[in-house]
């Protein structure tokens, strides 16, 4: 077999060739005249149409065939990479491309790239020496930098190369040079000149020519110049305005078909949100007496919930401060804001600002108060108010109780609001709430005075400017209520847009009063949602006159205003140095969670007190207010408490508000608290005091000696509380008893709850004093379980072990700890999700110890990272990319997860090790000196232990990726599935840490077979064959992911590992695979799983390096285990090149050459093997895989040299035979383009000329649409035309940009029908890009199956039903989808088309712009490959000339030029396209003057429908061209008798079938051609000028028939008679006249009138049987027109031509195919079944008396049986008419 696969092998039954054909495959019309005995002629003819059975086909389960499964089941070991390098050294250093084929030593760099802070310095707590471990570990996660491992060249990777490519096209566009074609200029106008008289005559017909005007002429065409100096001025002329890329032209792929493509995440930073900025513009009321002070919070109505803490602020004048003075110790800077920033996660349409106003505490409930704020200024009552106040801020001015509120629809601000007047006006005391006019704001922008009544209950938009619905960030914003994790919405359309409205001043006329007994927040949500809607209640309100101007604008992170603080009081950027007013923004509590990890320090904690119940208190406790302290050790009060507006910072205490008189009072305070560090220290006891008070409010109390406040109660609540032996931050509501006098010391020990002795408590110890906590933390996690393990690791890492849990059981604890954290809440996991993966790697890397004995959870710490990461990927499934990788996990791993470095000492010894001075032997040396190193690894370090087995824990540190796969390798049960399922985060995890070694340790510089210890290498080793064996076994469904993640770790390992052993590892899967695919009915997905692997292995930046692309050194091969797998060759050995030779080894896949270029030799076996599968979307994704290679190369900028470009195209040689070998898979766009009608008639009309002769109409048919074996019982699946179009794209990538030495001498070595094979490909591919316009382009199916498959699901969709899945299945099991992409409904012959509904909407200005540069790509791209295949036939022509063995192809690459001119082309490719035609009819005149003629009449045809063409550099071209082979004829025999007969048929053929033929164009060409005649010098002596000027006036008397017909075209009986007439015209002439009888006879069965159509039929029989009777008397032959009498009366005159008119041996005369026995056959076949269809029955039987004895010469009884048959049912047809 010399290791080669052969066409024959492919089929089993090729064995049996039909009598006649030889082993190699011949054309379809060579075969021998089968000399048989008749009987067993009719054994063979029964044989081939009986059916043979599945057995007798030797069909198996599997698509294969026996011999291709064999061989794609062994696939071919690679060769040693390394030790193949260290060989070819001296060869590469030599090599001028050396610095592509090895890997760059810069190949991977780590780099620190610093953490981007909003603040000005990192947020730490302010007693740094006392931090706890967690505390530690939180602060280095949040605050250190980012350390980045990356491949340097991973830029250059298919994805990055590509997508830069397309945007750069898309903005040079208008730089590439546009291709002219005649399709894309409107449609001249032809005017048309009738002459109702007879034919022109001559003299009118020389003046018309004389009057025309000539086209230019082409420079230089009569120039004597020799052959090979004329064939270099047309190669420079190809080469002029030339594309260097070819796929920059192609359409790309859709992006989700790039598999290969692995997004790096986003750098982390701070969730992104909405923002609004408020500015406090004016607090005022109409009546200032007294300090006022505000508070805006953020609520959201429907949901009753509290969404941001209390921003303060206060408009107080200086001497209103004044009168406070003496209870506020201080202002600081930060208090003194006015504006403030929040923060909107979520946006709905119940966002509400809540305002609420408080004042100095007086006597008197909130109603008596306010009643002074109703009256004149001037009444006795102000100035009595205006004394109280005074006297009360300087007694009680540290006290407040509420006064005010309104609230802001925050949509109405931002959609726009109209103000309406009110139907209320003031009534029973109430102030009017009539809405005030608009007020001109200085800012410019929308200024609205309203009544915040009106403004809550009537919101009517109005136009506020253009709004934008872009978000930024990396968490999506419009989270609806709609959205399953957050609930449900009534109207989601109603959400505003926080992103883009105007700045809106909003100003507030009144306030509404507090109700004294109405002031909880449940309270105020009823009355919030009452002013949405007219009811008795709001009418009730109280409004107290005033004003509040706000300005509300939206604020992103680049638009932050100068001195911002954030919500603990850090500075943040950009500072302000202008001493403005700080502005704060306003922590958020978001309504639903933010699944982020957290990112920076913060650790606030929130008080809210909700009720106190002191009704059963003996004594006098009435106007109740709560004092609020943290203390610590001691019960000392931390000053940790923020202020609010103008005062202090931080406070050591804070009041509640007060309410007048109320023994059971509910509060609306909220107390901000810094949480001091290390809360779990117990020595501090850290807890929340809380001391109640009685303020006296009476002036004549103090005099009486009465003090100002009267404690009447005490509780407190530790901040940790105990939760099952576990400490927790407290949180939530807690409801507490009060004691009646001051606990006694250490009462901080004891929860409240808990009864102390010798105490009293208010009501019995009964708890009557409710609050909420809510803790906002970053270290803290609020979750029981996750507070377990941070305790326990805690515990360890201080060496402090309670004596609850013990020594013994802190192992079983911990492994109990690490398996509940999957079952954590997962907000807190998520928010602390880097933390805890932290911990975890820690525990699997470096396992504690305690007292000298290692607590080993090593293996639980696997499980529990696995099983979070399942967690974490399954609930967040949205936030996955395309191969399921979670943006989180996978944030961690890019940036979070370091390696600690190692000792400078390993570093510096490494140093002295070069990849390039070390052989395989010193291998050894080295892995002896790194025993020596100290294997420090670990991820990143944390807080020392107390512990006294420090050595032994030094010993015991190991390196984190050996670890990781050490306990993998352990993994089993679920946790091993869930690595299954999410193995891409254990990959990438030992991949960062493998490339964080390597580079910390400066071991990049060893021998890659040294860099990893063998204990790795061997867990590896394990681990790839059992993920092996688990796609194999696996449901290809469920593996998919897994076998991406695998394939991007070896691709990953290709640069870190030892590449032999990668690409080992790549051989056993492969071979596993292909194993198990043989064995398969179905091996779809399991070689769909495989493509995937091969396209993302191939897409390594470093493919060209790897893939050894350098010659092959025989001596170093020979010394290699020779291959098992043979090769893909050609059809027989004869027809490839020597198997011994170099070149062999380079242009089929061999297995020497899969041996050294292992992953491209490995995609081209697939795709050769994928061939024989019946699936079109597996054809598509395996032609796909090397088209993105290509595309790729043709993109790279590291291979725009051409040497480069030769190199790379070297490697994908065995692609073109690949090609040929399946040649008769290819989609037939030639028969495609005939089925919708060609745009140009086939030489003498195919139906007559061509068919008639039994000729193929082109050389697309000639014998390679035999697609299977001899006996056509193994057909292989054809692709479809994406398939094939993706197929010819690449082939003719390698074409041109392979070096054109290797080319030739390729060439030279094929036999003539591997040559042929080659040129009908060149021929396939100038049809499949034919440029036929714009409206065409979106017919072609370019973005693969997945869009035909969305098409048929649209179909189906609209049509009713899913009822047509099955068939969808059935099109996708036959391979191809249908090609009319319709679907039958109900057996009604009801057509679907999908395609045309498709193309249905019109198109938008940006997709309008997308067509036309898609056209114009489209253009240039036809454009390029056509010039490309000119290139390529011109050095097969040299090839074929230098071989006098394949001088039979001169035939077959000129019809691939006549092809060429029969498409549309661009002006540009036609003038090359003739320049090289003129070169072959000049080289190679025998080819069309001593052969057939059908070259000769071709051509004709051709060059006289470019004379009619509408661009004149194109007719310019056609007349050289046609004079040039005049005169070429003429010079070889002093005429051109041939030419001239050809040329005059062809006119005719154009005028009787083209209907839209413009006469003018062609008469200017006609004048170009005598224009020619008359400047040529060198024949001017000879007859050549006349007979050329003959023929012009002969060809314009033609043209002349073109006009009467034109006028005639609405009157079919005239335009008959006319044409009769021509015809009968050529009674002299029977090749004109047999093609008007032709063209009558087509235009007679448009019409229908096969009657008169059968006349035209057997006058064209009896013409060509009077030729074939003077030719050759033969008895079995008509004698004439005689034989036709019985069938017309007028037949004998076509006997009328005499033997002196019809001279057989009269060059051009009578010598086409038209004019033999089988054309006979063929006019007589076609007249029968016109007779047939006419229901002439009779004609029928005439007909038939004359061609039987021509069949029965030849004993085709086959043919007779059907002869016979079709008169038997004429015969009954006669008799039933009769």
């Amino acid at each position: 077999m010399n290791g080669k696969f052969s066409a024959r092998q492919l089929d089993p039954d090729s064995s049996a060739n039909p009598p006649g054909m030889s082993g190699a495959p011949k054309r379809t019309f060579a075969q021998k005249l089968n000399k048989n005995h008749p009987s067993d002629v009719r054994r063979q003819i029964r044989g081939e149409t009986l059916p043979k059975s599945a057995s007798d086909n030797g069909v198996s389960a599997s698509p294969f065939s026996p011999l291709v499964a064999a061989q794609y089941a062994d696939v071919a070991e690679p060769v040693d990479y390394e030790e193949f390098l260290r060989a070819h050294q001296s060869t590469i250093d030599r090599d001028p491309l050396r610095h592509l084929l090895q890997f760059p030593i810069d190949d991977i760099e780590v780099k620190t790239i610093q953490k981007k802070l909003r603040t000005v310095s990192p947020v730490v707590p302010d007693d740094l020496q006392n931090l706890s471990s967690r505390e530690r570990d939180c602060l280095q996660q949040y605050n250190s930098s980012y350390t980045v491992s990356y491949r340097r060249y991973a830029r250059f990777g298919p994805c990055e190369v590509l997508s830069d490519t397309l945007q750069k096209r898309d903005e040079r566009i208008d730089l590439i040079p546009r291709q002219v074609y005649e399709c894309d200029k409107p449609a001249s106008v032809n005017p048309v000149r009738v002459d109702f008289d007879q034919r022109s005559s001559w003299a009118s017909g020389v003046f018309d020519l004389q009057s025309s005007n000539s086209d230019p002429l082409v420079p230089g065409l009569l120039d004597r110049l020799a052959a090979d100096d004329r064939d270099a001025i047309d190669r420079r002329k190809r080469q002029e305005k030339r594309q260097p890329a070819l796929f920059s032209l192609y359409p790309a792929q859709e992006e989700e078909d790039q598999i290969e493509r692995r997004l790096i995440p986003d750098l982390p930073q701070e969730p992104s949100r909405h923002r609004i900025l408020i500015k406090v513009l004016q607090l005022k009321l109409d009546l200032e007496i007294e300090p006022i002070f505000g508070s805006i919070a953020l609520y959201d109505v429907r949901e009753r919930k509290r969404l941001s803490e209390n921003f303060y602020f206060d408009f107080n004048s200086d001497s209103a401060k004044k009168m406070i003075e003496a209870h506020v110790a201080h202002e600081d800077t930060s208090t003194h804001a006015r504006a403030c920033v929040f923060d909107i996660t979520y946006p709905t349409a119940d966002l509400v600002l809540l305002v609420k106003l408080e004042k100095v505490l007086q006597q008197g409930d909130v109603a008596e108060v306010a009643e002074v704020y109703f009256k004149d200024e001037k009444s006795k009552e102000v100035v009595k108010a205006q004394h109280n106040a005074q006297v009360n801020c300087e007694r009680l001015g540290k006290y407040r109780m509420p006064f005010g509120w309104t609230a802001i629809f925050l949509s109405n601000v931002v959609q726009g609001v109209a103000a309406v007047p009110s139907e209320t006006d003031s009534s029973s005391g109430n102030a009017s709430v009539n809405t005030m006019g608009s007020q001109s704001s200085k800012s410019g922008s929308l200024d609205r005075s309203l009544n915040p009544l009106e403004l809550l209950r009537r919101g009517k938009q109005m136009v506020s400017g253009t709004m934008s619905s872009e978000t930024n960030g990396t968490l999506p914003r419009s989270h609806n209520r709609s959205n399953s994790l957050y609930g449900s919405s009534q109207d989601d359309a109603a959400v505003p847009n926080f992103e883009a409205f105007r700045s809106v001043t909003v100003s507030l006329p009144t306030f509404f009063r507090h109700e004294p007994d109405k002031l909880s927040e449940e309270d105020l949500f009823k009355f919030i949602a009452d002013l949405k809607r007219p009811s008795s209640l709001t009418k009730r309100l109280k409004c107290i006159p005033g004003n509040l101007k706000l300005d509300i604008a939206p604020c992103t992170a680049e638009e932050m205003p100068a001195g911002c603080l954030t919500p603990e009081l850090v500075r943040l950027l950009p500072v302000d140095h202008d001493g403005n007013r700080p502005v704060k923004e306003v922590l958020e509590f978001p309504l639903f969670e933010v699944y982020v990890p957290h990112y920076s320090y913060r650790n606030l904690l929130y008080v809210y007190p909700r009720s106190l119940n002191l009704t059963n208190r003996p004594g006098s406790a009435r106007n109740i207010a709560i004092k609020v302290q943290l203390l610590g050790a001691g019960d000392s009060p931390i000053k940790c408490i923020f202020g609010k507006s103008s005062g202090p910072e931080f406070l050591s205490e804070a009041y509640s508000s007060v309410l007048y008189h109320d023994k059971t009072p509910v509060f609306l305070d909220e107390f901000k608290i810094r949480l001091p560090v290390n809360l779990e220290d117990k020595d501090q006891g850290y807890h929340l005091f809380f001391t109640f008070y009685h303020v006296s409010c009476q002036k004549k109390a103090e005099a009486a000696g009465e003090p100002t406040e009267t404690p009447v109660g005490f509780t407190w609540l530790p901040l940790i509380s105990m939760l099952g032996g576990d400490s927790m931050l407290i949180n939530g509501e807690y409801n507490l008893p009060v004691m009646i006098e001051k606990p006694p010391p250490s009462y901080t020990r004891v929860n409240p709850e808990v009864q102390l002795p010798n105490t009293k408590w208010v009501d019995n110890h009964k708890s009557i004093f409710s609050l909420t906590v809510k803790p906002v933390s970053t270290v803290h996690t609020g979750d029981a379980k996750l507070e377990r393990f941070m305790n326990l690791c805690a515990y360890i890492d201080s060496a402090r072990i309670p004596m609850n849990i013990g020594e013994a059981n802190i192992e079983n604890n911990l492994k109990d700890a690490i398996l509940d954290l999957a079952t954590a809440s997962h907000g807190p996991l998520i928010r602390f999700l880097n933390v805890i993966l932290e911990k975890l790697l820690r525990l699997i890397v470096r396992p504690p110890y305690i007292h000298g004995e290692m607590v080993n959870v090593a293996g639980a710490a696997f499980d529990g990272l696995v099983s979070i990461v399942h967690v974490v990927t399954t609930f967040l499934d949205a936030q996955t990319d395309l191969h399921g990788r979670n943006s989180l996990l996978l944030s961690y791993i890019y940036y979070h997860c370091i390696v600690k470095k190692y000792p400078l000492s390993d570093q510096e010894a490494a140093k002295e090790f070069y990849l390039h001075s070390r052989s395989a032997s010193e291998v050894a040396a080295i892995n002896h000196a790194m025993t020596s190193f100290e294997r420090a690894g670990s991820v990143r370090g944390t807080s020392d232990t107390a512990s006294s087995a420090a050595g032994a824990q030094l010993n015991s540190k190991r390196l984190p990726h050996e670890e990781i796969a050490s306990q993998w390798t352990l993994c089993s049960g679920g946790p091993r599935e869930f690595t299954l399922r999410h193995g891409w985060f254990c990959f990438e995890l030992i991949i960062q840490c493998m490339t964080q070694y390597l580079t910390t340790s400066q071991r990049l510089h060893y021998p890659r077979a040294a860099r990893f210890s063998e204990r790795f290498i061997d867990d590896l080793n394990t681990l790839v064959r059992s993920f092996i064996d688990d796609i194999v076994n696996s449901p290809a469904r469920e593996i998919t992911a897994f076998n991406t993640s695998l394939a991007f770790f070896f691709h990953d390992c290709l640069s870190l590992l030892d590449r032999t052993l990668v690409f080992q590892w790549i051989f056993a899967y492969c071979k596993r695979i292909n194993a198990k695919a043989v064995t398969l009915m179905e091996p779809t997905p399991l070689m769909s799983l495989k493509l995937d692997f091969l396209r993302i292995l191939s897409a390594h930046e470093h493919l060209f390096p790897l893939n050894l692309p350098f010659a092959q050194s025989s001596a170093w091969m020979r010394s290699q285990p020779a291959s098992p797998s043979p090769s893909v060759s050609s059809n027989n050995s004869q027809g490839s090149i020597n198997s011994n030779s170099p070149l062999q080894n380079s242009v089929e896949i061999s297995g020497a050459f899969k041996q050294q270029h292992f992953l491209i030799g490995l995609t081209l076996s697939e795709l050769f093997a994928i061939f024989e599968v019946p699936n079109g979307a597996l054809h598509v994704k395996a032609i796909n895989v090397i088209r993105n290679l290509l595309s790729w190369h043709d993109s790279d900028p590291r291979y725009a040299l051409k040497e480069a470009r030769h190199r790379l195209a070297h490697l994908y040689l065995p692609l073109i035979g690949i090609i040929m070998e399946h040649l008769p898979q290819l989609y037939e766009f030639v028969a495609d383009a005939q089925r919708k009608g060609s745009h140009l008639p086939a030489a003498i009309q195919q139906s007559v000329a061509m068919a008639i002769a039994g000729t193929p109409t082109s050389t697309a048919d000639i014998g390679r649409r035999d697609n299977g074996d001899a006996g056509g019982q193994s057909r292989r699946p054809t692709l479809n035309a994406e398939a094939t179009r993706h197929l010819l794209a690449c082939f003719m990538w390698i074409v041109k940009s392979a070096d054109e030495h290797t080319l030739r001498g390729w060439w030279e070595a094929l036999q003539g029908q591997r040559l042929a094979q080659l040129l009908e490909i060149f021929q396939l591919t100038t049809h499949c890009f034919e440029y036929n316009g714009p409206k065409t382009l979106h017919t072609r199916g370019h973005t693969g199956v997945q869009r035909e498959e969305l098409k048929s699901m649209l179909g189906d969709a609209i049509l009713g039903s899913i009822l047509n899945r099955n068939d969808l299945g059935k099109r996708r099991a036959g391979g191809t989808l249908s090609s009319q992409n319709s679907v039958t409904l109900g057996g009604e012959g009801l057509r679907y088309r999908k395609d045309q509904l498709w193309r249905q909407a019109p198109m938008t200005d940006f997709e309008s712009v997308e067509a036309k540069n898609e056209a114009i790509l489209e253009g240039v791209l036809s454009a390029e490959i056509t010039l490309t295949i000119l290139d390529s036939v011109e050095l097969i022509v040299q090839v074929i000339s230098g071989q006098g063995i394949l001088q039979d192809q001169l035939g077959a690459a000129f019809k691939v030029i006549l092809h060429a001119l029969s498409c549309s082309q661009s002006v540009q490719v036609y003038e090359n396209l003739f320049a090289c035609q003129r070169s072959m009819v000049s080289k190679f005149p025998e080819l069309l003057f001593e052969a057939e003629t059908e070259y000769c009449a071709d051509l004709c045809l051709r060059l006289l429908s470019h004379c009619s063409s509408g661009i004149a550099a194109v007719r310019s071209q056609a007349c050289a061209s046609l004079y040039m082979l005049m005169r070429q004829n003429f010079e070889i025999g002093n005429s051109f008798s041939r030419v001239k007969m050809q040329v005059t048929i062809s006119l005719s053929s154009l005028v009787g079938t083209i209907n839209d033929l413009n006469e003018d164009f062609l008469r200017r060409s006609l004048k170009t051609i005598l224009t020619y005649a008359d400047q040529d010098a060198v024949l001017k002596t000879t007859s050549f000028p006349e007979q050329v000027r003959d023929l012009i006036f002969n060809l314009h008397m033609i043209l002349s028939d073109t006009v009467k017909m034109k006028a005639y075209q609405e009157d079919p009986e005239m335009l008959m008679d006319l044409m009769y007439r021509i015809a009968k015209g050529y009674k002299n002439s029977p090749d004109l006249r047999l093609t008007w009888l032709a063209n009558m006879s087509q235009k007679l069965g448009e019409r229908g009138l096969y009657a008169e159509k059968a006349q035209c039929l057997v006058h064209s029989a009896a013409l060509v049987s009077e030729y074939l009777h003077l030719l050759e008397d033969k008895k079995y032959l008509p004698l004439g027109c005689v034989s036709f009498e019985n069938l017309s009366s007028n037949i004998l005159e076509e006997s009328a031509v005499s033997d002196d008119l019809m001279s057989p041996n009269e060059e051009g005369i009578c010598t086409g195919k038209i004019f033999t026995e089988a054309g006979l056959q063929s006019l007589l076949s076609q007249a029968a079944d016109a007779f047939e269809a006419a229901s002439m029955f009779e004609g029928v039987n005439e007909i038939y008396k004359i061609v039987i004895p021509i069949v029965e010469t030849y004993y085709d009884f086959k043919q007779l049986a059907l002869i016979h048959n079709r008169l038997h049912e004429a015969f009954l047809k006669v008799c039933a008419s009769d």
